[in-house]
């Protein structure tokens, strides 16, 4: 239910991502798994804060970055 009013630009930091997997877990379709650098790739940059939210509040590293 999001429009292009409320989407923001996803990006990932992951100087202290630990490889967790939670962001791909809860967003597959925004986040998917690089096995060829073993860290979290951004899929689909443009979500709604809603739609991210639950892998922010589990991610340990705070690597999930919402940019308007």
């Amino acid at each position: 239910m999001s429009n292009a009013t409320n989407t923001q630009h996803v990006e990932l930091d992951l100087v202290h991502c630990n490889g967790c997997q939670g962001c791909v877990d809860l967003n597959p379709d925004i986040f998917e798994w690089d096995e060829t650098t073993d860290r979290p790739i951004v899929i689909r940059p443009e979500a709604t804060i809603q739609e991210v939210q639950d892998a922010m509040n589990c991610c340990p590293g705070e690597c999930i970055l919402i940019k308007e």
